[in-house]
């Protein structure tokens, strides 16, 4: 009994014993993490004092991650700030210094660094100059990714930039279709349509009431769109396009057209069919939408459209000119019919549609409405021209038929004393370039069904350019 007794004592003794030197380990640890955090924090403060704000800041975040203190959080925030506009001003002076020497890849990149610490306007307005001249530099010798991936990071506000985007995307005016400026119709469902313009990747559509209140707004990727709601009757609407690019670039708007919707006169009648065979006898013929009647257009090339018929399979669309002669006759399987090259000559027309159905009969004549053309596309297509000579900086000097006045299916485009500093792989892409953009405003325009024959001349009158039977560019000179 008594053995036990002293066992026990002994293990009482040695548990005391282990406790008392755990808790002295701990309060010696602590004594340690105190002493090392008074070391780290004299420390950094000193090199901070000195200016050595590198080694100040690591020896005080040292310190913090020992123990909190609010007081040194904020010297440290303080030190940290101060540390960021020192390096601001160096990647400012540095980048501002190359740009002055036309070192244009380093000093944006330094600029770029300064931008990422704190904006600057100064910076910003310097940054923005250089990228174009950079992306412009790029251009010049070929490098067309390059040059339009500087031009993209450009101000929207900066001019040159947005008109040398116009190497690169169409961003002039789109033209409306329908409805027509100034149309009249008597149903609130309203169909738009709008020409297309290449690398487009959508296309915007604003509708404004007549207190100029947007009533919609939205993106859409193709040519046309059908608002069944949101449009009143005995209200004037306006309506515009812009199109929208790659790189988040957006082209201008178009021209703002308006149009009226007013109630059905349901007193009206509608023209009886003609002499067709196999009308479906139940069936009621398409309502046309757009153009109005006795509208006046100024193109060759628009949309007509009509609503649906229930069950109908196609439609069989005639527009005749005022002689009676036959322009059109066309079956279309949706609801609207674009003219391309068909109408040829100015002058008063008339069109009609009916409904095809799977047993093979029609619906009644629509009623039969006029319209008259005077195309101005040929201006507009100057005027196109005309800006891209003036935009071009004098690489460009004039563009005008290769021969004949008016006939626009060969052009002669002379160029600037520029073309002489030019490698010849730097003349193929600009003579290829050039062709393509022409070639788009041709197209777009409807100018010689889209396709035209350019040819380079100098100031003297040499050709320096032209054609070869496989596709690209022979450089004559």
């Amino acid at each position: 009994m008594k053995r036990m007794i002293r066992l026990l004592f002994s293990a009482l003794m040695i548990f005391t014993i282990s406790c008392s030197s755990i808790s002295c380990s701990k309060v010696g640890l602590l004594k340690r993490q105190e002493r090392d955090f008074l070391s780290l924090k004299q420390k950094g403060i000193t090199a901070l004092n000195e200016k050595r704000l590198e080694e100040g800041i690591q020896a005080l975040e040292s310190a913090l991650k020992l123990k909190a203190d609010n007081e040194l959080q904020l010297i440290l925030d303080y030190a940290i700030k101060e540390q960021m506009d020192a390096r601001f001003l160096v990647f400012k002076e540095q980048g501002l210094k190359a740009v002055n020497e036309d070192r244009l890849s380093e000093g944006i990149k330094a600029l770029e660094e300064a931008l990422k610490i704190t904006a600057d306007l100064e910076i910003s307005r310097v940054l923005d100059e250089a990228y174009y001249e950079r992306g412009e530099y790029f251009y010049s010798i070929g490098k067309k990714e390059e040059a339009l991936a500087d031009i993209v990071k450009c101000s929207a506000e900066n001019p040159k930039a947005r008109a040398f985007l116009g190497k690169f995307y169409y961003l002039g005016n789109l033209f409306l279709a329908s409805p027509q400026n100034q149309a009249k119709l008597e149903s609130k469902e309203v169909s738009f349509a709008w020409n297309t313009v290449p690398e487009a990747i959508a296309y915007e559509i604003q509708v404004e009431d007549q207190n100029w209140t947007t009533v919609y707004l939205q993106l859409n990727t193709g040519s046309s769109l059908t608002l069944a709601q949101g449009l009143e009757f005995d209200n004037v609407y306006y309506w515009r396009v812009r199109a929208h690019f790659p790189n988040n670039i957006i082209g201008d708007w178009s021209k703002k057209y308006w149009f009226s919707i007013r109630k059905p006169d349901l007193n009206s009648t509608t023209p009886s069919a003609d002499t067709a065979t196999d009308i479906a006898p139940t069936s009621t013929p398409p309502v046309l939408m757009d153009p109005q009647d006795k509208a006046k257009l100024d193109t060759y090339t628009f949309f007509f459209i009509w609503n649906a018929v229930e069950k109908a399979d196609s439609y069989q669309i005639q527009i005749e000119d005022d002689k009676a002669k036959l322009a059109v006759s066309r079956m279309v399987k949706n609801t609207q019919y674009r003219t391309v090259d068909e109408l040829k000559e100015d002058g008063s027309y008339y069109w009609q549609v009916r409904a095809h159905f799977q047993d093979n009969s029609f619906s009644p004549w629509s009623e039969k409405r006029s319209f008259s053309v005077h195309d101005e596309s040929f201006s507009r297509f100057k005027a196109k021209i005309e800006e891209l000579v003036s935009t071009s900086k004098g690489e460009i000097i004039s563009i005008a038929p290769l021969y004949e006045a008016y006939d626009w299916s060969k052009i002669k485009v002379v160029v600037g004393s520029h073309w002489q500093t030019l490698t010849k792989e730097t003349k193929i892409d600009f003579a290829e370039y050039n062709n393509q953009l022409i070639n788009t405003i041709a197209q777009y325009f409807d100018i010689n069904d889209g396709s035209v024959l350019v040819v380079f001349y100098d100031e003297s009158g040499q050709r320096v350019a032209e054609l070869s039977s496989w596709g690209g560019y022979n450089i004559l000179k």
